[in-house]
């Protein structure tokens, strides 16, 4: 390998690694937190705090971390914990539907088989 070779590996090397630290800092993941807000939202809608208060206090706990790290630019971050958020809350809703439906019929949904 040449010294002209050697030296235009390092700098695309160079230019993939500054690529790469661009990609990290990224753009809001305001996409993100406007659908965590909604799932949030819907599961408390369908009463998630008085039929799955652990599943909604770690969705709005996740929801939080999200708006601080959103505040401080860290939007890796802030991203992950909305997507925890959104699946902490959609779970709180599944489960709120489930112990209402059984509050209606108690048979129609059997935890046995």
């Amino acid at each position: 390998m040449t010294l002209f070779s050697k030296s235009k590996l390092a700098l695309g090397g160079v230019v993939l690694a500054g690529g790469l630290l661009a990609g990290c800092a990224g753009n809001p993941p305001t996409t993100q937190m406007d659908v965590t807000q909604l799932a949030v939202n819907t599961a408390t809608s369908a009463g998630a705090m008085q039929f799955a208060p652990t599943e909604m206090q770690s969705a709005q706990e996740n929801f939080r971390k999200a708006r601080v790290a959103l505040e401080e630019k860290r939007y890796e971050e802030a991203k992950v914990y909305a997507e925890r958020a959104e699946w902490d809350a959609r779970v709180a809703e599944r489960k709120s539907q489930v112990e209402k439906a059984k509050l209606v019929d108690p048979k129609a949904i059997s935890t046995t088989n």
